[in-house]
């Protein structure tokens, strides 16, 4: 008797806290469950690369929040509408219900058939891209743990809710009542946003910060300082190996020597140059650069025909078929400089802090200007620029128009660079009527040209040939199917003019724009854009060999084939 009283009373203590659950716990609302799952089957359609199961997940997950959230403004508006009008509907509960249900099942089946389209559109982008194709299970996976995204989401939504439903009679003695509910709903989500940011966010990019720094402080496996007096970190060096950071030690231990050089092209070679400086604590941006254009001077690279700048990733990567293409084209005769500018990856500096790049690109750049305007006329070398993704938009920023890059460097070539760049935009704005925004014609390719395989050097996408090519040369290699190059925050309101177009070669035709969706759909693709084999997405490789030909106005003089075997034989490591 005793514990039938205890368990009653526990009964009667919980009860009023399982009744305040409820409003948390409730089935889903007719609306936004409808909006989730159009917006689910929107969120399988294609994108530009095939999805691994991960990218399914945040896809679906961000796409039925998405949908939820509007599929409940709608419904509120529709209420609001029949309050004003006095309009009801004269259809009975039980018939209500039978509808719903119908609608349900049939959104249920609607889903389950955009399913089975995806992995069709799955297979195709795989073939595109040149990849397996992907797993239904791993879809099947990717859908579920989405939607298991969506509804933690959800349930945090609602109990912050209830949350501020809770705090309503602790604020109203102190808040005009009709205050009230805005004050308590603006203390419950700032609590869970300051709770998120502390516990969270804070923690997680704090953690990849140092862990970022230990990285950049460890030696790069498998290299040693290199003895040439030619290259940073040496003996000779201003620079001590140590500091150049892991990516300056691989740059400057990798790459040809003269007899790597001279067993492509049967031609005697120099040593070429190497220069680097790494970003030091107590050392700024400006500082970095400055160092790295010293040690240009003090390897006499202000000696050789061309000088190089390429502006690196944040970390300090720089693209090794960039530079190494141009020392095995110039037999050596050239100078390579470059500088880390921050201990992040690509990814994560290119969210949080894009304007630390664009300080390096502008101070790398000038401080080899200065260097390079204090000789004779006769005596400077010609400047060459180049940078990869966020080292594209980095160094792009070193000149304030297309007309001031033409008139201040000798060529360039610029890899998957980011269409927000403001330059690639003013390119973007310029190009002839009719050509395709993937690669469009400037100029009838006077000076430069847009490029995703070495054919297209010659001629437009669609076989117009160009006018003679004048110099200096600036190309700008892009893939169609390079999220990096065609991801924009745009995309959320507007659709852009290549998905429009469907000119892509490596990119479905039934990719269409959906406002908000495609914008996150793009931007899962990136981390895997890097990952693909060379020649698609965000991997650019042996296709920088005939560029950069063109671009120095050099004939190549070597079979690509053969350089080939030796690049695997791993004289020029890729990325």
């Amino acid at each position: 008797m005793r514990g039938r009283a205890l368990a009653r009373g526990a009964l009667r203590r919980t009860a009023p806290l399982l009744r305040g659950t409820r409003p948390v716990f409730r089935a889903l609302d007719n609306a936004g469950a409808t909006g989730a799952q159009i917006a689910t089957q929107v969120a399988l359609g294609p994108s530009l690369l095939p999805r691994q199961w991960w990218m399914t997940a945040v896809n679906v997950g961000l796409s039925q929040a998405y949908g939820y959230v509007v599929g409940e403004a709608v419904a509120h508006a529709g209420r609001a509408v029949r309050r004003a009008t006095k309009v009801r509907s004269d259809l009975s509960p039980t018939t209500k219900r039978t509808m719903r249900g119908v609608w349900q099942a049939t959104l249920g089946l609607s889903t389950g058939r955009a399913f089975l389209e995806s992995l069709r559109r799955q297979r195709e982008i795989s073939a595109l891209a040149g990849t397996e194709p992907v797993h239904a299970l791993g879809q099947l996976g990717g859908l579920a743990a989405g939607t298991a995204g969506f509804g933690a989401a959800l349930l945090t939504v609602r109990a912050t809710r209830a949350g501020a439903r809770a705090l309503k009679p602790v604020v109203s003695p102190v808040a005009p009542k009709i205050l009230v509910p805005i004050v308590s709903s603006t203390i419950a989500v700032a609590g869970v946003a300051v709770l998120s940011d502390r516990l969270v966010i804070r923690r997680t990019m704090r953690r990849m910060a140092v862990r970022a720094k230990e990285q950049n402080a460890r030696r790069a496996p498998g290299r040693s300082q290199p003895t040439e007096p030619e290259r940073s970190g040496s003996p000779a060096s201003y620079e001590t190996f140590q500091s150049l950071g892991r990516h300056g030690q691989v740059f400057v231990s990798d790459g040809p020597r003269p007899a790597d050089i001279s067993a492509v092209t049967g031609k005697p070679a120099m040593e070429p140059i190497r220069t680097y400086a790494g970003f030091l604590d107590g050392r700024d941006i400006e500082e970095t650069a400055e160092a790295a254009a010293s040690e240009l001077v003090r390897a006499g690279g202000l000696e050789r025909s061309v000088v190089v700048v390429l502006t690196g990733t944040g970390s300090g990567w720089v693209q090794e078929w960039n530079g190494a293409s141009v020392e095995y084209l110039m037999g050596g005769d050239c100078a390579i400089v470059s500088m880390q500018y921050s201990y992040l990856p690509s990814g994560l500096a290119w969210v949080t802090d894009r304007n630390t790049a664009r300080r390096a690109g502008i101070a790398l750049f000038g401080a080899v200007e200065k260097e390079i305007a204090r000789l004779p006329e006769g005596r400077r070398p010609k400047v060459f620029v180049g940078g990869e993704s966020l080292g594209a938009f980095g160094g792009l920023a070193a000149f304030s128009s297309v007309a001031d890059m033409l008139q201040r460097a000798d060529g360039g070539v610029w890899i998957g660079t980011p269409s927000f760049t403001p330059i690639w935009r003013e390119l973007d704005a310029q190009a002839r009527k009719g050509s395709p925004q993937v690669l469009p014609i400037i100029d009838h390719g006077r000076n430069v040209r847009f490029v995703s395989r070495p054919a297209e050097l010659a001629h437009g996408m669609y076989g117009e040939p160009y006018v003679n090519w004048e110099t200096p040369r600036f190309v700008f290699q892009q893939h169609a199917n390079d999220p990096v190059v065609f991801w924009s925050p745009d995309l959320l309101w507007r659709a852009p003019r290549w998905i429009r177009e469907k000119a892509g070669r490596q990119v479905s035709k039934a990719v269409n724009w959906y406002p908000w969706v495609t914008f996150w759909q793009i931007a899962v693709d990136m981390p895997r854009s890097v990952t693909l084999h060379g020649g698609t997405a965000h991997s650019y490789h042996s296709e920088l060999l005939p560029t950069w030909a063109a671009v120095l106005g050099r004939e190549v003089g070597v079979d690509y084939s053969d350089l080939q075997k030796i690049i695997r034989a791993g004289l020029l490591p890729g990325k």
